[in-house]
């Protein structure tokens, strides 16, 4: 599989992983403080289980791919989870997340731009 497709999916499994240990979160607060109340929650397996597919496909990348290129392109995470925070969880963003977003996406790019060529 094309690497950086394998980087998309990490980075996928990252945003959908974080989404699932807040709704995990979430519920359990509502019924009560306790840490064992999280852990009872499906969506916590459920991301405990992304993170298991994550770190595979992670490894895979890293054995084909310098740290050096493959590392900024995961930071798309920093622009994923919030954006998905806001269309799954209904969370507000601000200028300044749109704006930090936008920074981020122009360090990748360049990032991705310059390659492994160090």
């Amino acid at each position: 599989m094309n690497t950086f497709v394998l980087i998309l999916l990490c980075v996928v499994a990252e945003i959908t992983l974080d989404l699932c240990y807040k709704v995990a979160a979430t519920r359990a607060a509502k019924i009560d403080d306790r840490f064992v109340t999280v852990l009872r929650q499906p969506f916590t397996w459920a991301g405990m289980a992304l993170w298991l597919v994550q770190t595979l496909l992670w490894v895979r990348v890293l054995q084909t791919t310098p740290l050096t290129v493959a590392f900024p392109l995961m930071s798309l995470v920093y622009i994923g989870i919030p954006l998905a925070s806001r269309v799954v969880l209904k969370e507000k963003m601000t200028w300044r997340h749109v704006l930090a977003a936008g920074l981020i996406a122009g360090g990748v790019a360049l990032c991705a731009a310059g390659g492994a060529d160090l």
